[in-house]
């Protein structure tokens, strides 16, 4: 089979994924279509977390390389007017997790086929709950790394901001850490027109928003990425009452530990001093959740090699992004690397960013994808002669 054959295969597993997207540790019918192509490949899977598959591929050597597809959808109502659109109403795959999952199976397949030239173990791992609650720390918890004696991770990425068919990645840190910020303010409810009555938990709330952004001015340095993002916010009763109560969320990110806890602490006491100052009650939760992704710097000059090596299109970023990736609990265990494949094109009208109802892309590039896991794992050592791409 050559990667032609494959692409028409990869293009028709991730049209028939994108219809059926699942949330997380809920992906029933993912995990199902997922095993039954790798039944029809020949290739013996493993269940893992309830829905999540592992395929081990023994070389009988001492050494495992792992590669990762996610495979969980967003609540989400898509609107692409795509023809193998969602059947699933409020919900879609708006991050690309099917044409991962694709270009795992289109991995998959190769393997199946040249797996008499392996010579290092491969671990194939189709993850759920990317999207939360964090599907990769289930995955590690579960023991596979330990049993399958994994040495190194690599994951990909789907990715509209870079053009169709150009990878792209960097050494060091690439996605940020997140944390979820849950804040309830108690306020004292009075009429509108008395004021002075009462406690007014929308003046409250609007007074520490602004402050957060404080944090980030004067206590965080320039030179390092943080975010403070407040992105819902639900309070009041009335025009012509106090509110009493304001609920908001948000997001932080940043990229180190250090950085997280110092605005927490932060967020702690401009609490504090709301509630001596305005005499209310502030109830608030931030739990840690994703940890950074940080891109071996070794491990990354063999990927760039690999990519060299197959002539595929690769561009070193200069600066990490914001967003957070699970794919960080895999790099907390071994070295790693997480890198995209672009799929943005203009002419086609692929520009929607990810996690928006319009966002779609050409699902033939995802052949690239596959060229890449190959690209990889023949410079890692772990065929026994060369293999073609093309």
């Amino acid at each position: 089979m050559n990667f032609k054959q494959l692409q028409e295969k990869v293009v028709f597993w991730r049209r028939n994924l994108h219809q059926i997207p699942e949330l997380g540790f809920k992906e029933e019918k993912t995990a199902a279509f997922i095993r039954e192509q790798l039944n029809t490949m020949g290739l013996v899977y493993e269940t893992v977390c309830g829905t999540g598959t592992l395929v081990f591929l023994d070389a009988g050597s001492e050494e495992t390389l792992a590669f990762r597809a996610d495979i969980d959808g967003l609540q989400i109502a898509e609107e692409t007017g795509s023809e193998f659109q969602s059947q699933y109403a409020g919900m879609m795959h708006a991050c690309g997790h099917d044409g991962h999952t694709a270009t795992m199976l289109g991995f998959a397949n190769f393997l199946a086929l040249h797996k008499p030239l392996l010579m290092k173990n491969i671990l194939l791992i189709f993850q759920p709950a990317e999207e939360g609650p964090g599907g990769a720390k289930a995955i590690i918890d579960s023991g596979a790394f330990t049993k399958y004696k994994v040495k190194a991770v690599y994951g990909l990425h789907v990715w509209p901001e870079l053009t169709e068919g150009i990878f792209g990645s960097k050494p060091g840190p690439l996605l940020a850490q997140n944390g979820e910020l849950e804040v309830v303010v108690h306020g004292k409810s009075a009429h509108g027109a008395m004021p002075h009555d009462g406690v007014d938990a929308i003046v409250v709330a609007t007074d520490i928003i602004q402050q957060y952004q404080t944090i980030l001015s004067r206590q965080i340095s320039p030179m390092f990425p943080a975010v403070i993002n407040i992105g819902k916010i639900n309070g009041g009763d009335a025009a012509n009452i106090v509110a009493e109560r304001v609920e908001f969320q948000g997001t932080v990110r940043v990229f180190s530990d250090e950085a997280f806890y110092l605005i927490k602490k932060q967020i702690e006491n401009i609490h504090r001093a709301a509630e001596i100052a305005y005499g209310c009650k502030i109830e608030w939760r931030m739990p840690a959740g994703y940890p950074p992704v940080i891109n071996d710097t070794t491990l990354f000059k063999t990927v760039e090699q690999a990519f060299a090596k197959f002539h595929l299109p690769f561009v070193e970023f200069d600066t990490p992004f914001m967003p957070a990736e699970d794919f960080a609990f895999y790099q907390q265990e071994v070295p790693g690397v997480f890198f995209f494949l672009g799929v943005g094109n203009v002419a086609l009208g692929n520009t929607a960013p990810l996690h928006n109802s319009k966002f779609d892309f050409n699902s033939e590039i995802l052949v690239k994808g596959v060229e890449a896991f190959v690209a990889i794992a023949a410079n890692g050592g772990c065929f026994t002669e060369a293999v073609d791409i093309y």
